[in-house]
């Protein structure tokens, strides 16, 4: 099973999900040795990508801060996941399981229909996601489960080209797409050097057609040439995490005269990019930095609309480090008052966006130091008050 959710929305404009997350790769290294690819790429298991399709896809359901767009509501979600254990998608609706596995065949297949339904309306909106592994030559390729199979004389044709994929639907869509692409860009000297080992696109391109599609993003979660990190016990990787953060209340601009915000492709990105780099931070001696690609093109398109005020994770230290148990910092707007008293640790919370007056005032009742008409804004706000 693959269309695991169907609102019976026709061809009404509404918006269409299809999500990949490979993790079990039975011919690459720590897989099958009795079937293993004659050249693996040095490429071996993986154990978050299932796990982030299955957070990613839940979050669409969500009954707090899930997906939320009037002007394309939820119609279809597709999945496909290859994983040691099998996957379950769990939401407070019924859902149609089991996953079936990502090989190419079932990609092709799936991919097939998510266009289909794309097509129905121009004003349609398609999200796609994958999560897994990822070559860069010319252009970026990623591997489903059957890549590397032994038995035939392609074995890198169980892959298949996003970039040219994008490229293709530009011309076949009237609609918008999302892209969510989660898979290293780490560049291939043995492809790069091999004649005839690039994987085809999951759709023709006709270059002759004009592009149709109104909007199209791509945030992929890293860039040409870099890897994409995860942490080792299988949890949700770093680019999905930040994704999800982002998009569960840190990010989002307000619509002039109305009493929403939207996040868009644009908004969506920095803020990861924000998110990966303050969590990247606070990990001591770390050398594995990322930052997400933001590729966007054509008029914008809503991906989500949410009519709660985003909120900013406020973090405001004191210089020197060692004085700060003598103050109280604070910040305050119309709205809102936060503070920290007396205590050696930097100050830390959640508030809602806005301008607010941030300062710390000392023991014997002076404001040391006081920073008025601060634009906190989504998803990280970092500053150092001077005590």
């Amino acid at each position: 099973m693959t269309l695991i959710y169907d609102a019976g929305l026709e061809d009404k404009p509404s918006t269409h999900v299809f999500a990949i997350g490979v993790g079990s790769y039975p011919h690459l290294n720590g897989g099958d040795e009795d079937r293993k690819a004659k050249n693996t790429l040095s490429l071996g298991q993986l154990f978050s990508p299932p796990t982030s399709m299955k957070t990613f896809v839940e979050w669409f359901f969500n009954p707090s801060f899930g997906f939320n767009n009037p002007d394309a509501p939820l119609s279809t979600v597709r999945c496909l996941a290859s994983s040691v254990s099998p996957i379950q998608i769990q939401t407070s609706i019924e859902l149609s399981d089991p996953i079936s596995t990502a090989n190419l065949d079932n990609i092709e297949n799936e991919f097939a229909a998510w266009v289909d339904d794309l097509k129905k309306n121009e004003n349609n909106v398609g999200i796609f996601y994958f999560c897994g592994h990822g070559i860069m030559v010319e252009n970026h390729y990623l591997l489903a489960e059957d890549f590397g199979n032994p038995m035939s004389l392609k074995p890198f044709k169980y892959a298949f080209d996003i970039t040219m994929t994008m490229r293709a639907l530009d011309r076949e869509i009237n609609g918008s797409i999302y892209y969510f692409i989660d898979a290293c860009k780490e560049i291939s000297s043995e492809l790069a050097l091999s004649l005839g080992t690039g994987p085809d696109s999951l759709i023709n391109i006709n270059i002759k057609n004009r592009v149709m599609r109104k909007y199209s993003c791509c945030l992929s979660a890293t860039g040409d040439g870099k890897l994409a990190y995860a942490p080792l016990n299988g949890q949700v990787s770093r680019f999905t995490n930040s994704l999800l953060r982002a998009l569960s209340g840190y990010c989002g601009s307000r619509v002039p005269g109305q009493k929403f915000w939207q996040i868009n492709g644009e908004s969506l990105g920095n803020s990861i990019n924000a998110i990966l780099d303050y969590e990247w931070s606070l990990e001591k001696n770390s050398k594995n930095f990322q930052i997400c690609d933001i590729s966007t093109s054509g008029k914008v398109v809503s991906f989500h609309i949410t009519n709660t005020k985003p909120k900013v994770t406020l973090s405001v230290n004191l210089n020197p480090e060692t004085n700060r148990h003598l103050y109280k910092i604070y910040a305050e707007s119309a709205t809102t008052v936060v503070s920290q008293e007396w205590k050696n640790e930097c100050f830390i919370t959640d508030v809602p966006t806005g301008q607010y007056k941030i300062g710390a005032i000392h023991a014997n009742g002076i404001d040391q130091d006081t920073r008025p008409d601060q634009d906190v804004l989504p998803p990280h706000y970092n500053l150092v008050l001077n005590g």
